[in-house]
């Protein structure tokens, strides 16, 4: 790197370089854990919160080897995606789950209030209707949020190598 920066500084020839970069394996996913309570005999028939969970992906090679002109590389790591995207979460948790169970209280308050509105003016027929429509609705509406960037790579390697004169370069597969 420096030294071929003060050599064209110089004006001297400089070594040309190729550079394999290797994006290997799957992002993590999100996926969730719900937590369902059926109330029955209470004015609020159904109370229930998600909660996202992150789930490492397999099936990653180690490396690739690198063969051009007699020189043999194997690839390093340069970044662990999942190591930065699980930092990620991790940070994001606390304020995932305070948002979750705020929502669920308030989901959960204007059932009840709707349901003590609809039994208290329509009469029981009208709070059951209520009781199971608020609680179909909640259930339909509990899940985490899922959403994360699945294209990206589980980790980037590099290798850099003397580009060959006759400009090919051969990979394979390790572990």
């Amino acid at each position: 790197g420096l030294d071929a920066l003060e050599a064209a500084v110089r004006g001297t020839r400089v070594e040309k370089v190729t550079y394999v970069i290797f994006e290997n394996g799957r992002a993590p996913v999100r996926n969730q854990v719900r937590i369902d309570i059926p109330l029955f005999f209470t004015r609020l028939s159904y109370l229930g919160a998600a909660f996202p969970t992150l789930e490492l992906q397999g099936g990653a090679l180690s490396a690739l080897k690198v063969t051009a002109g007699g020189t043999n590389e194997t690839t390093a790591l340069l970044a662990s995606m999942d190591s930065v995207i699980a930092q990620d979460f991790k940070n994001e948790l606390p304020s995932i789950i305070t948002k979750t169970i705020a929502a669920t209280v308030a989901k959960g308050a204007a059932s009840y209030a709707l349901n003590e509105v609809a039994n208290q003016e329509g009469g029981g027929i009208a709070g059951l209707i209520s009781q199971v429509g608020t609680a179909v609705y909640q259930l339909a509406v509990n899940i985490a949020d899922l959403r994360t960037w699945t294209t990206l790579p589980k980790e980037i390697q590099i290798a850099r190598i003397p580009t060959p004169a006759d400009r090919k370069v051969d990979l394979h597969a390790v572990g």
